[in-house]
């Protein structure tokens, strides 16, 4: 199945796909860039209604068609997965500790979410960002290689 270019989206563009989505009716409007939002609602993720961007159905299946693809193949599409900056890693670690049934969902930049959800350690999951298995495991393996031995004086 060949893919179409003229649908393929850039990590700018997809991050103002989830702004614009993440963005609820008594909120202010999600601010992104003039031509992305004239190309998000050429392709049908959004629509203008007065003014403010809204998903449609299309954009919703969007976001999540790049979820499952990201959970299928985060390995494939992510070579460098150790090279997560301070920043990225400090949304890591608040997704990690926000409960999905008692808490507000985590507010992170949508930059770090999209190369995070790209990169296989979570996923969108009804507007809310929840860790996977990787990003748990990656979680694990920083925190293991920043142990400090202590000795004990014989």
């Amino acid at each position: 199945m060949a893919l179409n270019r003229s649908k393929q989206l850039s990590t700018e563009e997809f991050a103002s796909l989830l702004r614009v989505s993440k963005t609820r009716a008594h909120e202010l409007p999600a601010i992104i860039l003039a031509e992305h939002s004239v190309r998000l609602t050429r392709l049908g993720y959004t629509v203008d209604l007065a003014g403010r961007l809204r998903m449609t159905s299309a954009g919703r299946w969007r976001i999540a068609d790049e979820n499952q693809i990201t959970a299928l193949y985060s390995s494939a599409m992510a070579p460098d997965r150790s090279k997560l900056s301070t920043e990225e890693y400090a949304s890591l670690l608040k997704v990690s500790k926000t409960c999905a049934v008692r808490e507000l969902p985590a507010i992170v930049p949508a930059e770090h979410s999209v190369r995070l959800i790209r990169l296989g350690y979570m996923v969108d999951l009804a507007d809310r960002l929840r860790m996977t298995t990787v990003g748990r495991r990656r979680i694990a393996d920083e925190k293991s290689n920043h142990v400090i031995a202590v000795v004990t004086p014989p």
